[in-house]
């Protein structure tokens, strides 16, 4: 099977948060990012509301996709990439294994940018 998505490791995932166009979405549930905490300046977007609110979601910038285990961040990114994003990377495990800072508030939550709208279909 060819991905037309990048996996990606912390090492590589430390290296693309200094960029300041990459967007790291956080596609867990809202329980599983306030209580077992992820990385500052992460956006929850939670995996079931990405189809609704795809057109939150800029074609032009990296997307860095993580979830706890990096299974849901592979279909997200299988999906991403079915949409037209070109840009998209997985991080392989996920939450699980990260090794830097870890938030356990909104305070820390990044913000996505205002982008124009675009089409949305069906996840499952």
């Amino acid at each position: 099977m060819t991905f037309l998505y990048d996996t990606i490791n912390n090492a590589t995932l430390a290296k693309l948060l200094t960029q300041p166009d990459v967007i790291l979405l956080d596609v867990r549930s809202v329980e599983e990012y306030e209580q077992l905490g992820h990385v500052p300046n992460a956006v929850l977007f939670p995996m079931d509301q990405i189809p609704t609110r795809l057109v939150e979601l800029p074609k032009d910038r990296p997307l860095v996709i993580m979830c706890q285990h990096g299974v849901r961040s592979a279909m997200v990114c299988e999906y991403l990439v079915d949409q037209g994003f070109r840009r998209v990377f997985n991080h392989d495990a996920g939450m699980s294994v990260w090794d830097g800072d870890v938030a356990y508030d909104h305070d820390d939550a990044g913000t996505l940018p205002k982008t124009s709208a675009v089409k949305h279909v069906p996840l499952f």
